[in-house]
């Protein structure tokens, strides 16, 4: 965790959204392993690959964001930070709201964010919001639709609750874009291939990403710009060894979810996750996919 002599508010943007992730990690050292911790770790993970996406939707200090699916609510966090601006955060999980607050208690703790940057965490359904109608003028949503059966229903919800002119931005995945070489063991290969089947059992889809665009656009919103989100890597020995722990945390955590829906016995679990730690960390070049779209409600 960052240590600063300092008060937050002498420090650059740049300085405080570190600082906001150092915060975040330090807190993920005091969870026991598990869905919540692998959560906010892959959340921190993502913070490159949203500063564009903040800065190009840039919401004003009058305008108030709802993040679905916020998590541990650092992008509202960061909102704030950025943009002086206040938002709403909510998330069907309520470890990940009650994190999110704590959190928000370091960062306002160490002055960092300005007390007019309000945040309001809770729980809600994307499919289902708490909220009345045209009550935000911007819509954040990150890598929720994937879980969904039926998306259309989610999109329902966000034109509703956003404003006339309104700005969304949704981002998820597409496994389709995920490359990788050399090949992964044969072992990552299977949990990962189990991990997607659970997913598209229960109604998900790790492919949401190409519906995007068509979903809002039938939907009743303008479609202004799709960009696919890269994220392109060379893992060398030390990264790999910090990244196989990571991705056998997740698997983890998702263990007693994969044998009782039947995906896969406890043998074929164990076989596998042993077999995967058990393998050499060799250099790679990795790339991940997601698709970001930004509409807006006609006015």
């Amino acid at each position: 965790m960052i240590k600063t002599n300092v008060a937050g508010s002498a420090l650059s943007v740049k300085e405080r959204v570190e600082l906001l992730n150092n915060l975040a990690a330090g807190v993920a050292t005091t969870m026991v392993p598990g869905t919540a911790r692998t959560t906010l770790q892959y959340t921190i993970s993502l913070t490159r690959i949203w500063e564009q996406l903040l800065e190009e939707i840039a919401p004003r200090p009058d305008e108030l964001t709802l993040d679905i699916g916020c998590g541990f609510g650092l992008v509202n966090l960061e909102i704030g930070i950025r943009f002086d601006a206040p938002s709403v955060g909510c998330d069907i999980v309520p470890e990940f709201i009650d994190g999110a607050r704590v959190i928000e208690g370091h960062l306002r703790s160490l002055g960092a964010i300005s007390s007019k940057a309000t945040t309001m965490f809770g729980r809600g359904d994307i499919c289902n919001l708490p909220y009345g109608d045209s009550s935000f003028e911007v819509v954040i949503v990150r890598e929720v639709l994937q879980y969904l059966p039926d998306p259309s229903v989610a999109i329902r919800e966000i034109f509703r609750v956003l404003k006339p002119g309104g700005r969304v931005i949704i981002e998820d995945l597409e496994d389709a874009l995920y490359i990788v070489e050399p090949p992964n063991p044969a072992s990552f290969s299977f949990l990962h291939d189990a991990i997607s089947r659970l997913q598209k059992m229960k109604g998900g889809n790790r492919n949401v990403g190409r519906q995007i665009a068509p979903l809002l656009y039938k939907g009743g919103f303008e479609v202004t710009k799709v960009s696919t989100l890269s994220e392109g890597d060379f893992v060398d020995e030390s990264s790999a060894s910090f990244e196989r722990a990571f991705v056998i945390e997740q698997l983890m955590s998702a263990k007693s979810e994969l044998i009782e829906s039947g995906v896969v016995t406890g043998e074929q679990f164990e076989e596998n996750i042993n077999d995967l730690k058990s393998q050499p960390y060799n250099p790679q070049f990795r790339m991940n996919g997601r698709i970001a779209v930004q509409a807006r409600k006609p006015s």
